[in-house]
């Protein structure tokens, strides 16, 4: 209902606002998503492959979407209502039947769609969060957890381990000076390997990048930020083109780029921080993951080469009698794609101060 909602809240119209329509509900957001949706759909109607293909694209942009059938009912009878307050007798019996087919198929496609991928987004949202979980955290998680037992049985470890580490000042007559330091040096090394190991995925993976001796990488620092918005936003199809197109031009300024690398280095720090949760589940739900976002980066890689090539002929031909348009071209070109940018991906990704600072100097190679 919340995903149904929201959809139908996009709506704009000429004198009827979706607060009206919905009985008084407070609603901020207005648009012609739905209508632009639908519109697409009635013009492809005499072309089945296209109309799947657009129902597909619509339920890969709400993955997460748990629609139900009363969900699509709900949504189907308001904007039948909105219909018939502008259509007035147009609105024939014909029309309501076919546009109700409309809105029951694309409900029916989230619906499935959701069942199909709700385990491996639930998967990945979930061991996620986990890896990139600090010890402040898991210590305030604790925190909250109230203790249990009677006040003698959570004495009784506090009794135990005063015990111990008198056990431990105690020197023991039968051994001599040296048993009794190798006995201290190894309980020191156990207590510092507890506290070096890494506990986020960026850190494990920074630690694994020095074990498997790809190290100086220097790409994978960008593949680490780019994951930090592919993995939170992966039920939306629209949101990850976006980031693979990010993070494309990002490894377009590096030359030799293998993501099969990074793809061994990120199962390796997820394995070593899930040790005991990690599954076959997990195993494909990241394979699903990757499979993607690898695809996307993969089939783009060669853009930002070709289109930073043409500029370069093109304002390499420019003759001699044009030395003022040759600067104002370049500061318009700057400025056009700083603008899209900004507005494009400021909204989107929020504070991306790294995304913005690199997609106009990758694209058109203009070095301030």
């Amino acid at each position: 209902m919340e995903e149904a909602g929201r959809l139908l809240s996009t709506i704009e119209l000429d004198d009827f606002t979706i607060k009206e329509v919905q009985n008084g509900r407070e609603t901020v957001e207005k648009s012609s998503t739905v209508w632009h949706l639908i519109s697409e759909l009635l013009q492809a109607l005499g072309q089945p492959k296209l109309v799947q293909k657009r129902l597909e694209y619509i339920a890969l942009r709400h993955m997460n979407a748990d629609i139900t059938t009363a969900d699509i009912e709900v949504f189907r009878n308001i904007l039948f209502e909105v219909c018939a307050s502008k259509l007035g007798g147009l609105m024939t019996p014909e029309f309501q039947f076919g546009l109700g087919q409309i809105v029951v198929a694309v409900g029916t496609s989230l619906a499935k769609t959701h069942e199909h991928y709700a385990s491996r987004l639930k998967l990945l949202t979930s061991c996620w969060k986990e890896v990139n979980c600090n010890e402040d955290e898991v210590a305030q998680e604790h925190a909250e957890t109230p203790p249990q037992g009677s006040a003698d049985e959570q004495e009784k470890p506090r009794e135990e381990a005063e015990k111990m580490q008198e056990v431990k000042v105690e020197k023991d007559p039968e051994k001599g000076d040296q048993e009794q330091g190798e006995q201290e040096a190894h309980g020191g090394w156990q207590d510092n390997s507890n506290m070096n190991i890494p506990k986020t995925f960026a850190a494990m993976a920074r630690f694994n990048a020095a074990v498997m001796a790809t190290g100086d990488r220097m790409w994978f620092a960008d593949m680490l930020y780019a994951m930090e918005s592919l993995v939170p936003y992966i039920g939306n199809i629209d949101r990850v083109q976006e980031d693979c197109d990010v993070l494309t031009l990002t490894l377009a300024k590096y030359d030799q780029v293998n993501l099969k690398e990074f793809r061994s280095l990120m199962f390796a720090s997820l394995r070593s921080l899930l040790p005991t949760k990690w599954c076959l589940d997990d195993e494909n739900a990241w394979t699903w993951f990757w499979g993607i976002v690898e695809k996307k980066v993969e089939e783009n890689k060669q853009l930002p080469v070709r289109n930073h090539q043409c500029l370069r002929t093109f304002l390499a031909r420019m003759d001699e009698g044009t030395p003022k348009l040759r600067p104002k071209l370049e500061k318009c070109f700057y400025s056009i794609h700083i603008y899209v940018t900004v507005i494009t991906y400021a909204t989107v990704v929020g504070s991306s101060t790294k995304r913005i600072a690199c997609f106009p100097l990758l694209t058109i190679g203009y070095q301030p």
